[in-house]
């Protein structure tokens, strides 16, 4: 029947495909069609649950307003920052980004992707990948340029940050690179390799938070590091 055969071609071992679903990738780096609503459609195919939504190597528009990711990574073939030729990027404007509106300690895994906005190095309320409220969180193959801030891990209201893996994430031209928000309520968070490229800011502790740590990271902003809480600047 009709609804069995949409269901295969959609849906592939829980994954759902982005360009199936219909989704466009017509974002060439100047102009596009808008995706929030059809990409966000795909998120909320899976309801509360746990799910991927497969971007392939679409380039996408999707700044008309904020991505709600709920429990479902996405993924993609890679960023091209990354030197792949079948890249995958979501252009977010000034007013997209990726957050969560449900806290929960089991964080999705995003990986293969670029996050791009249309400001550089200012200080805007635009937090282009916010992971606040979800525990062990995991990002791979990652570029983030631009934006307000580039990425947050924070505590939620219901659920601590802990124990976060980001692996590859490379992070550019944010007025704040990385934000560390709500003090013991997050910790232990480690970053494996990346770039943090030509930020105001790389990386801000903004409430004491402890045990972070950034192995084989390259550090080429303005300022690499600054505790809010005791002034400490590097």
């Amino acid at each position: 029947n009709t609804a069995g055969t949409q269901s295969v071609e959609l849906i592939v071992n829980d994954t759902v495909i982005a360009r199936k679903f219909g989704v466009v990738g017509d974002w060439d780096g100047t102009t596009g069609t808008d995706q929030v609503t059809a990409l966000q459609a795909c998120i909320d195919y899976f309801g509360t649950n746990y799910g991927t939504v497969d971007i392939e190597n679409l380039r996408l528009r999707a700044d008309s307003g904020r991505l709600d990711f709920k429990k479902v990574r996405i993924i993609g073939d890679g960023p091209p920052d990354n030197s792949v030729v079948e890249a995958s990027e979501i252009y977010l404007g000034t007013l997209g980004g990726l957050y969560t509106s449900i806290q929960d300690n089991q964080s999705p895994h995003h990986k293969g992707f670029k996050l791009t906005s249309a400001t550089f190095r200012t200080d805007t309320a635009q937090i282009m990948l916010d992971l606040k409220g979800v525990n062990y969180p995991r990002l791979s193959d990652i570029v983030i340029f631009g934006g307000g801030i580039g990425l947050r891990v924070s505590g939620g209201t219901v659920v601590e940050s802990h124990y976060g893996a980001f692996y590859n994430v490379d992070i550019s031209r944010c007025f704040v690179g990385v934000a560390i928000e709500n003090g013991n309520l997050t910790q232990s968070h480690t970053f494996f390799g990346g770039r943090h490229w030509d930020s105001v800011e790389a990386y801000e502790n903004r409430a004491g938070t402890s045990d972070i740590n950034f192995v084989g990271c390259q550090f080429e902003s303005t300022r690499a590091a600054r505790h809010i809480t005791d002034g400490t600047t590097l």
